[in-house]
């Protein structure tokens, strides 16, 4: 399985350490990127927000400078230009073009009311003066700058727009951007909003990488660190960028020093709650997954899963170093044997785990209600998310009235090695079309699983088909199901009004 995390990039908006009478740490800062580097960051941005840009402005060159002669080749180095002058801009950009540099992250214009066409027109001038490529930064909780979408779409036309970091946005606006843009970068510009990163970005410019850039990409390909990261954010975005991050680092071993004025330095005990959160969030890389059953949808799982702490159990070796995996697992998959709940339901969980079941062949669910009302339960009979499409078409069908005359059937083909029949999902899709409905089960060979509807009268008749090609389909929808169970209450729960909801 492809690895998520190669997909984006991760940029790291560098904070900037300054010495006592204000000059800039260069010891301190050439640690932070030596971190980048050793984690395989793809690039940095110096003078950003983060990077206090506004305030160090007469610093910016000579840091590049030193980053530059340090670091060209090493990793990606982004400059960035946040000021009102546009002249000002011009001449930091006409020195900075002399420079070993990838590019500028350009600020939009601040505190300034201007219209659509002049942001087009602003971006225009600012590529006409640039020898890199440009990404624009569109953050309007500080600028009161607000792009439109196709204003957007048209700043990106122009040749050297790279791409553009968004700390604002909603999803028709990525999909528009996707669709009218080629080859145009979109990073994601707020940490907190990590889980968006599958929505249309490319990647994401982040202030916590500074710190651990290690476990912002791991939760690029880990759903139950991504959460944990969230719930981080919450608490750590209660202080303003970069209040949380310098005063953070500070506590845990960097001198980034104090924060200029008008800043404000956050009390000693604020500081200590910070280090706690980040502690909880450290301890949480050890969540672990353990998958129920050896089959061939267990081994599928644990291979595409082998980015977690795993443990893959098989019901029938439950001897005391499995039940202790087992009773500290965060989320438990069951694609075993009915039998197998009756082993594992009543155990001490320490963790408050999400179960994500998928055995079918039960011949009555009482013992999953159970479970459901003592953790977050997620049951069905198939995680794919056609079969999930197709069962919801199935029930708008079943309601049509022009559709009560026809005679529907189903008939569903499964591997040779395959223990229920006719199939799980077989009978849901029953109890979907109607009771009336009869179902043709066939046992044959390796096939993954076909299922077939039909809607049969006497003038006309309307086939429906899934057939699942590779176990990954599972896979997948197992996966979104882990996401968005790490959200829910205690409860019992199927997969389709899971996702269709969301």
């Amino acid at each position: 399985m492809v690895n998520i995390m190669d997909n984006y990039e991760l940029y790291t908006a560098l904070v900037t350490p300054v010495l006592a009478n204000g000059e800039i740490n260069y010891q301190e800062l050439k640690k932070i990127i030596d971190n980048q580097i050793v984690n395989n960051v793809n690039g940095i941005v110096i003078g950003g927000t983060t990077g206090l840009g506004c305030l160090y402005q007469e610093k910016i060159f000579e840091i590049t400078s030193w980053v530059t002669k340090m670091y060209f080749g090493k990793i990606k180095i982004i400059v960035g230009i946040a000021n009102n002058n546009f002249l000002v801009i011009s001449e930091m950009i006409t020195k900075l073009n002399k420079l070993k540099i990838d590019g500028y992250l350009v600020l939009t214009p601040h505190y300034l009311i201007v219209s659509q066409d002049d942001l087009y027109q602003y971006y225009k001038k600012i590529t006409s003066i640039c020898e890199h490529s440009v990404i624009i930064y569109h953050v309007p909780t500080r600028t009161s700058q607000t792009f439109l979408t196709e204003t957007m779409i048209k700043c990106l036309s122009l040749p050297k727009i790279k791409g553009i970091k968004l700390a604002s946005f909603d999803l028709n606006m990525i999909d528009m951007i996707k669709e009218q843009t080629i080859n145009k970068k979109i990073y994601l510009g707020s940490d907190i909003n990590i889980d968006q990163l599958e929505n249309g970005f490319d990647g994401i410019i982040s202030v916590f990488s500074n710190l651990n850039p290690k476990i912002m990409k791991k939760s690029f390909d880990n759903i139950l660190i991504r959460n944990r990261l969230i719930d981080f954010f919450k608490k750590f975005n209660e202080l303003p960028n970069p209040v949380g991050i310098i005063s953070l680092m500070n506590e845990l071993g960097y001198d980034i020093g104090n924060l200029p004025f008008p800043f404000s330095n956050v009390q000693n005990i604020t500081s200590k709650t910070l280090v706690g959160n980040y502690k909880l969030l450290l301890e949480g890389q050890n969540d672990v997954i353990t998958i129920i059953g050896k089959g061939r949808m267990g081994n599928a799982l644990a291979n595409s899963l082998s980015e977690y702490n795993l443990n893959l159990l098989d019901i029938r070796d439950m001897n005391e170093t499995n039940i202790e995996k087992l009773i500290n697992s965060k989320i438990i998959i069951d694609f075993s044997h009915p039998n197998s709940l009756n082993e594992y339901m009543n155990l001490d969980y320490q963790n408050n785990p999400i179960f994500i079941i998928g055995t079918t062949g039960y011949s009555s669910v009482e013992n999953i209600k159970i479970l459901g009302k003592k953790y977050p339960v997620l049951y069905d009979s198939n995680y794919s998310i056609g079969m999930t499409i197709m069962c919801y078409a199935l029930s708008k069908i079943k309601n049509l009235k022009i559709a009560k005359n026809y005679v529907s059937s189903i008939v569903e083909v499964h591997h040779n090695k395959k223990i229920d029949k006719p199939s799980g999902t077989a009978i849901k899709i029953k109890n979907i079309i109607g009771s009336n409905s009869s179902i043709t089960s066939k046992r044959i060979g390796d096939v993954n699983g076909i299922h077939v509807v039909n809607f049969d009268d006497k003038f006309d008749s309307l086939k429906i088909i899934h057939k699942l090609k590779e176990r990954e389909a599972i896979v997948k929808g197992v996966l979104l199901g882990m996401k968005l169970m790490l959200k829910k209450p205690i409860g019992l729960y199927n997969f389709e009004e899971l996702i269709i909801n969301e």
